[in-house]
């Protein structure tokens, strides 16, 4: 039996303040061990509530019992290599750092009576509620085309808090979750619901472009078109073009601006040094070959930065092979591919449009090559609760 969050009610339900905190970008930092910050998103202070809520109701099914099993080798992984190292705190720390995000399959658990229209209705709506207080807080607390994050960019804080993670992780988690805004126009039971999917979409828009990140600009022109061409099908090249030429009028004022020039700059010396990647490519050599030596289980959750000057290996598929090899790598994205197929198997049980979750789906494999976004602890807590969820309501017709 599904329960109802969507009514005007919902406020004083659990389950819906536990689903906004799920997509809150926010996080603490707690301290730090092995040389690393441990921090902690909003989202993760709610864990322990929904395992407690999920023992109560009942035990979890057989074959996703198989699968949390699975998801074991890779803490049993870190410990091994923390024995093997001498005792070392930092393969486990990695591991718990690494793990996180994957404890929220419990709490797709724990709200699987949810019907999934209630949940992605109260997730798109939190997250369009969040992109509109990111751009008021950027226009109305820095200088036009300004942000208040880090080097001028938009999109790094929420109200007085900085928004979870690096500028560029932040704004690719924005722009894979614009899709959301599609199921709040499609399925949202309210007049207003459309009205801020549409709003949230143009400030969107103009929130990954101003964040200065190459990858999330990527992002949303290939969400936007992918949009417009749906709704605007044969007419799509005809409105392509009138946006077309509107930009290249203005594109001399707003590639002269401040905080534009600068990423202009820094991406015209990179084409001038051979690498328009800035370093990654360089950076994904290392963390493979150092994959390959040892393919099987990878450096255990050694840091990268005991390899690299830098602290990440810049991809989410080469960050799981290098931590835990192609045994890790299988087990870990064999999870959620299986996740995505029980999730279109659950979208058409409902009747609710498959598209904008494949557009989703096309865009975080797209990320992945850039960012290991789903070990950034927001957006990859909202994958393995969906996982989570798809999981339990598997055998519901």
């Amino acid at each position: 039996m599904n329960l109802n969050i969507v009514s005007q009610k919902a406020v004083v339900s659990w389950q819906f303040w536990l689903l906004v905190a799920l997509v809150l970008p926010l996080g603490v930092t707690l301290g730090e061990a092995g040389g690393k910050p441990i921090i902690f998103d909003i989202s993760s202070v709610a864990l322990p509530f929904l395992v407690a809520a999920k023992l109560c109701w009942g035990k979890v099914q057989r074959k996703t019992f198989l699968i949390l099993l699975l998801l074991t080798y890779f803490p049993i992984l870190s410990m091994f290599s923390a024995i093997s190292r001498g005792g070392e705190i930092s393969p486990i720390v990695s591991a718990a750092s690494f793990m996180l995000p994957v404890t929220h399959i419990f709490s797709g658990f724990a709200l699987s009576r949810l019907s999934l229209r209630d949940v992605l209705i109260v997730v798109a709506r939190t997250f369009a509620i969040i992109v509109i207080a990111l751009a008021l807080t950027d226009l109305l607390t820095s200088p036009f085309l300004r942000g208040c994050g880090y080097e001028g960019r938009w999109g790094g804080c929420l109200g007085p808090f900085e928004v979870f993670g690096f500028v560029n992780a932040s704004a690719n988690y924005l722009a894979i979750l614009s899709p959301l805004l599609v199921y709040l126009y499609l399925c949202g039971p309210r007049r207003g619901d459309r009205i801020i999917a549409r709003i949230g979409f143009i400030l969107l828009i103009i929130i990954c472009f101003l964040s200065l990140s190459r990858s999330a600009s990527l992002l949303i022109i290939i969400s936007t078109f992918s949009v417009a061409a749906y709704y605007f099908g044969i007419i799509f090249p005809f409105v392509f073009a009138i946006f077309s030429l509107l930009f290249f009028y203005f594109f001399s004022e707003v590639i002269s601006s401040d905080v534009i020039s600068g990423v202009v700059a820094r991406t015209r010396n990179a084409i001038e040094a051979g690498d328009i990647t800035t370093g990654r490519i360089g950076i994904w050599a290392d963390a493979f070959n150092a994959a390959l030596e040892r393919p099987l289980f990878g450096q255990a959750f050694m840091h990268f930065s005991e390899i690299s000057e830098y602290g990440t290996t810049h991809q989410q598929y080469l960050e799981v092979l290098f931590k835990a090899g192609f045994l890790g790598f299988f087990i870990y994205f064999g999870v959620l591919v299986y996740g995505c197929v029980l999730m279109f198997r659950r979208l058409r049980c409902e009747c609710l449009p498959a598209w904008p979750f494949g557009l989703l789906v096309f865009l975080t494999l797209i990320s992945c090559f850039f960012q290991p976004i789903i070990s950034y602890h927001t957006f990859g807590g909202l994958v393995f609760f969906l996982t989570g969820y798809v999981l339990e309501r598997r055998g519901d017709s």
